[in-house]
């Protein structure tokens, strides 16, 4: 029986085949990979944004709570003169968050709104939370 031996260069063909697909298929991957790192990045920092943000709005009604608290008010502007400034708190480098935009309403003649914008801050991102606070005279 004859055996053809004319199979010179298949062996090579095939292998850069494989090659190249493997090659094509790892740099897939490597691309979602990539391409997932970044969307899990992105969602870290606009979460940690946010939780500074809450954490701002915390801190500044602590704040106002305890300055306030055990003290004797004739009026809504005695109130109003001993209100803490608005703080800035870094946490680490590019972590920080800030109270801003803080207005005084008097509702009534017993009763005072304090509204306050806190921005947290993390790397890139920023987050914003609009709160009020609602003093009321004894």
């Amino acid at each position: 029986m004859k055996h053809l031996k004319n199979e010179r260069g298949a062996a090579l063909v095939l292998t850069i085949m494989i090659i190249t697909l493997m090659l094509l298929f790892t740099l897939t991957l490597t691309y979602q990979v990539m391409n997932t790192r970044k969307q899990v990045e992105t969602t870290e920092e606009t979460i940690e944004a946010r939780s500074l943000a809450e954490m701002g709005v915390t801190y500044y009604q602590t704040l106002v709570d305890e300055t306030l608290d055990g003290q004797e008010f004739e009026t809504i502007q005695d109130v109003v003169n001993k209100l803490p400034e608005p703080p800035e708190k870094t946490i680490e480098n590019n972590t920080y968050f800030e109270i801003t935009n803080v207005t005084q309403n008097e509702i009534s003649e017993d009763e005072l709104e304090i509204t306050f914008t806190s921005i947290g801050t993390a790397q890139d991102r920023t987050a914003e939370i609009e709160q009020s606070i609602t003093i009321t005279l004894e």
